[in-house]
């Protein structure tokens, strides 16, 4: 949030970067909802568990789409100094090799 605060009345940032930030924020909140219900439906009807791990996967995939937009967005606005302005692309390019690990952990 405070990285959106920050650049947000910079012309770079404009709206693809309110866009892109809050597609990754709500995507987020989404994520860790809908987590909480693979986890309590363990032991619930498998269709439902299916359901809701297929739109988890789909909302983490937005949610990553989110992240990237958003670091070209922070890139565009050259407010911060470049290590802070790569800081949204580096948590798309570390979440998506974790995804895959995770995925082949939980097999």
């Amino acid at each position: 949030m405070g990285l959106h605060a920050r650049q947000v009345g910079s012309p770079g940032y404009g709206l693809l970067g309110t866009a892109s930030f809050s597609l990754a924020f709500a995507g987020g909140l989404l994520v860790a909802l809908l987590g909480l219900l693979v986890f309590s439906a363990i032991f619930a009807d498998a269709p439902f568990t299916l359901v809701v791990m297929i739109g988890t996967g789909v909302v983490a995939a937005a949610t990553g789409l989110g992240m990237l937009l958003l670091g070209v967005a922070t890139l565009r606005a050259a407010v911060l100094p470049l290590s802070w302005r790569a800081l949204p692309l580096a948590i798309f390019l570390l979440g998506v090799p974790s995804m895959r690990w995770w995925a082949r952990c939980s097999r």
